[in-house]
């Protein structure tokens, strides 16, 4: 049996190739934005349990909160993402959490071509009868994450 199934899951829940999240969600704060800083420039990226109670610590240490992006996805962001935007808004250290998001359900139509099943009577004597199209609805269920992130600079006197 042959049959070819075309499925576009990927692209449907976010996962296809698109715009940086973390930068397409990025909104800066009140402060005068830096210039960026070079690439070979290491951006510290730290995943951690309370980003209000590091943010607190930070802001007392004397850094300066450059932006923030929150979004919902399947899959956390590479982090050549969140380097990309640190580097882009002059960051030094992003503060990040994830959180457990909604759940949510799609539909995906499935087509398949099955060569079992002739649409015509089996007394054809054709050798290469054409295949029938068989369409199916498949639901996909999957938990969506909630990502947030702050974009800090050490404040230079």
């Amino acid at each position: 049996m042959k049959s070819v199934v075309v499925l576009v899951m990927g692209a449907a829940m976010g996962l296809g190739g698109r715009a940086n999240p973390v930068a397409s969600n990025y909104v800066a704060s009140n402060v005068t934005s830096a210039a960026g800083i070079p690439r070979s420039q290491r951006v510290e990226v730290r995943w951690v349990k309370d980003l209000e109670r590091e943010g607190a610590a930070r802001r007392a240490a004397g850094w300066q909160l450059m932006g923030s992006s929150s979004f919902s996805e399947v899959a956390a962001p590479g982090s050549w993402r969140i380097e990309t935007q640190a580097r882009r808004v002059g960051a030094d250290v992003v503060l990040a959490v994830a959180s457990r998001g909604r759940r949510q359900t799609d539909d995906f139509k499935l087509t398949q071509f099955d060569d079992r099943q002739p649409v015509y009577p089996q007394t054809s004597t054709d050798p290469h009868p054409p295949s029938r199209v068989v369409e199916t609805t498949v639901s996909a269920s999957y938990q969506l994450v909630r990502f947030n992130f702050q974009f800090w600079r050490k404040n230079v006197p």
